[in-house]
């Protein structure tokens, strides 16, 4: 359980610069 929120964490790092990534190329 310890290392759960440390990988949701992670996920949602990734997640959020994908995300970002995607929508700068909708803006551009």
């Amino acid at each position: 359980m310890g290392k759960g929120p440390g990988l949701y964490t992670d996920i949602g790092k990734k997640a959020r610069a994908v995300f970002i990534s995607f929508f700068f190329l909708f803006l551009i």
